[in-house]
C-alpha cells in the first residue's frame, strides 16, 4: 500500500471512529468509503468499531451489514403522493 492509500485509509477510519464514538455512537461499527475520479483515480475506505454493543469482534472494511432498514427511507422517496400518483410505479416497482 502506497503513502497516499494509507493517509485515505487512516482518515477514512476517523471519519468511521466519528459515528461509531461519543457523542453520536450511532451504531457500534461503522465503514466509510469512497471514491473520485478526476486527473487521477483516489479510493479509500475505513471502518471502527465492534460488531454489536459490547462484542469482540472488530468491524473491518470487509464487513457485511444488513442493508434492509437503510433502504426504507430510499422507497419512501419514490412513492411521496398518494395512490396512482406515479410514485411507486414510476420507479417500477409496483
Amino acid at each position: 500500500m502506497d503513502a497516499r492509500s494509507r493517509a485515505l485509509e487512516e482518515t477514512f477510519g476517523a471519519i468511521a471512529r466519528l459515528v461509531v464514538g461519543a457523542p453520536f455512537e450511532a451504531s457500534p461499527s461503522a465503514v466509510v468509503a469512497a471514491s473520485v475520479h478526476r486527473a487521477e483515480r483516489s479510493a479509500g475506505m475505513g471502518a471502527a468499531g465492534r460488531l454489536d454493543h459490547g462484542g469482540a469482534a472488530l468491524a473491518s472494511p470487509d464487513t457485511i451489514y444488513d442493508l434492509a432498514s437503510v433502504t426504507k427511507p430510499l422507497v419512501a422517496l419514490a412513492s411521496p403522493g398518494p395512490e396512482g400518483s406515479d410514485g411507486i410505479d414510476r420507479v417500477g416497482l409496483g
